[in-house]
């Protein structure tokens, strides 16, 4: 006889990213699955492209409504506000239709909508911060707050951040450091402010048989005891190329016949600003787009991975997924100390793999002093579990949806 779930509550998560790519297939789907073994969800989401009728198919066995919004590509500053009246607009209609008792916020925009739901629904606010949105914006180039008109929209979010921070029921965090952060500020209350840091599947990023990675290095005319370098994910300045091209110089004097791959959908940065160390590189450099299901081959055929981020206050809330990945395939992450908890928590699982600074001189002894040997893939996968696999953001949603 099939089990019939007890229904605790009727539950709004709303994203404003979209379902239908990497990061909704490995941090957003997963997530909402666990709110829905004890609650019925509806997902309002913005997709960039078409969605694929297995996951339409997947979401419908799984009972759980999804409405899609269009995502608008143009910069357009009215058309985006087209956008943001969505937001707001669909939120409220499906909570009072669907008669919702809480909305889940997936970040800064969404928040918006939930801050709303409360104060004229009567609903539960859960801000779900997945960064700090507004300083990001400026790490990476989208706002230059030297101008006036970024300057006012910068000012104008963090005080909303403020607001979402103060009159959330639940807030969930990345990272201790933020939480810290935002405690000893008193901007936030630390009894009902959750850590769920960026998390993998471990039942699916797994330790593949040595026999499939002889094969699939093959494919890539790799011999057998090659020593490879992976990194996974976005290609600009914030994730440092520079110094990542550094850190594989300094390897390729200690182990020369190392190569480098680099996992992602778009090269363009790299490739439009690298050009002349690519060409010295020519024969160890490989730019690769691979399907969902081959990321844990690249993976596993890594010996270590880089994860490199430029250090601001931003960083304090970032918690890069492809580290929960790496680790739940038993390889080891090459990382910057200074960003989110990457220092507190890798520290106790492995040992040199931290970088305090980019200097020529601690690139290469971070390379000297780097012990593959130090521990087995099984024992990095089994050691970084209780930090970074999904189970422990069950725990955690259980926790809050428990208090609701």
């Amino acid at each position: 006889m099939l089990e019939v779930k007890k229904i605790k509550f009727k539950i709004l998560y709303v994203s404003y990213d979209g379902l239908n790519d990497q990061l909704g297939h490995s941090q957003i789907i997963p997530y909402i699955k666990i709110i829905n073994l004890k609650n019925t969800v509806h997902v309002l989401s913005f997709e960039k492209i078409n969605i694929k009728n297995y996951l339409d198919e997947h979401l419908n066995e799984l009972n759980i409504n999804w409405t899609k919004l269009k995502f608008t590509k143009k910069s357009f500053f009215l058309i985006k506000v087209i956008d943001f009246f969505k937001l707001i607009f669909y939120p409220l209609y499906i909570s009072i239709f669907y008669k919702v008792d809480a909305i889940h916020c997936r970040g800064h925009l969404p928040a918006l909508s939930g801050l709303l739901c409360k104060y004229l629904l009567n609903k539960k606010f859960i801000f779900d911060c997945r960064g700090l949105w507004a300083d990001e914006r400026i790490d990476n180039g989208s706002w230059n707050t030297n101008k006036l008109f970024f300057k006012i929209i910068y000012s104008f979010f963090k005080k909303l951040e403020l607001v979402f921070f103060k009159k959330s029921d639940f807030t969930i965090v990345l990272t201790e450091n933020i939480k810290n952060h935002l405690t000893n500020t008193n901007v936030i209350n630390s009894n009902n402010t959750y850590i769920i840091p960026c998390c993998a599947d471990y039942s699916k990023f797994n330790i593949v048989n040595n026999s499939h990675l002889v094969d699939f290095k093959k494919k890539l005319n790799f011999t057998d005891n090659q020593i490879v370098i992976g990194y996974f994910g976005s290609i600009n300045q914030i994730y440092m190329p520079n110094e990542m091209l550094s850190y594989f110089s300094f390897f390729k004097k200690k182990y020369p016949n190392a190569k480098f791959i680099l996992i992602s959908k778009d090269f363009t940065y790299f490739t439009n600003n690298y050009n002349k160390i690519l060409d010295l590189y020519k024969h160890d450099i490989f730019f690769i787009s691979p399907k969902q299901s081959d990321l844990v081959l690249y993976y596993n055929i890594c010996n270590l991975t880089l994860c490199f981020v430029k250090n601001s206050f931003a960083r304090k809330a970032s918690s890069p997924t492809k580290i929960a990945e790496s680790l739940a395939c038993g390889t080891p992450v090459v990382y910057n100390e200074d960003v989110g908890d990457n220092k507190l928590l890798l520290s106790k699982i492995y040992k040199n793999g931290g970088i305090s600074s980019f200097d020529d001189s601690d690139l290469e002894k971070s390379v000297v002093n780097f012990n593959f040997d130090s521990l087995t893939p099984d024992e990095i996968r089994n050691n970084s579990k209780e930090y970074y696999d999904l189970s422990l953001a069950k725990i955690k949603l259980d926790m809050i949806y428990d208090c609701i």
